[in-house]
């Protein structure tokens, strides 16, 4: 069965109850190299936690770092950074962007992940350059690319859960 390409332009989905959804971007370096057990502590810890916060994002892992979008309600997705920058598995913790939102692009997981590799058509090299000083258009389309990487290679109904 064929399904439509989904963009993240074609994404809708309103504010929840009376809590204000927001956004925010970070990076970190990781202590330990990709493919080890400890990434695979982090995805099965942070899915648990996110569902039962309605916390959503996209975690892309390179080489070296790792970079998050988190998307949920201020409060819980502030206090999940501060236990974030905490964790031993990472490192030079740095907010790149936040704000409040009207609609979540990453809400078909809790705890999307990606290992991101060169065949990402430059992504992993703007995403290396992106910092706290980088223009707010280079961080919205850094959020964008990360969307449309996890709705073309997640999005299949089998790997939405």
């Amino acid at each position: 069965m064929k399904h439509a390409k989904t963009k993240v332009e074609d994404i809708t989905c309103s504010e929840t109850g009376s809590a204000m959804l927001f956004r925010l971007l970070y990076k970190a370096k990781a202590t330990y190299p990709p493919y080890t057990f400890h990434d695979l502590d982090i995805l099965r810890a942070a899915t648990e936690f996110n569902g039962a916060n309605q916390i959503t994002g996209f975690l892309v892992r390179s080489q070296h770092e790792y970079v998050q979008v988190l998307e949920g309600e201020r409060s819980a997705v502030l206090d999940l950074v501060q236990r974030i920058a905490r964790d031993q598995r990472l490192f030079d913790y740095r907010d790149i962007w936040s704000d409040k939102i009207e609609a979540r692009m990453f809400s078909q997981w809790h705890m999307g992940y990606h290992i991101i590799g060169r065949q990402e058509n430059g992504l992993p090299h703007r995403l290396n350059l992106l910092t706290v000083n980088s223009a707010p258009s280079l961080k919205q389309r850094a959020i964008h690319e990360l969307a449309q990487l996890a709705l073309e290679r997640y999005s299949e109904p089998s790997l939405q859960q």
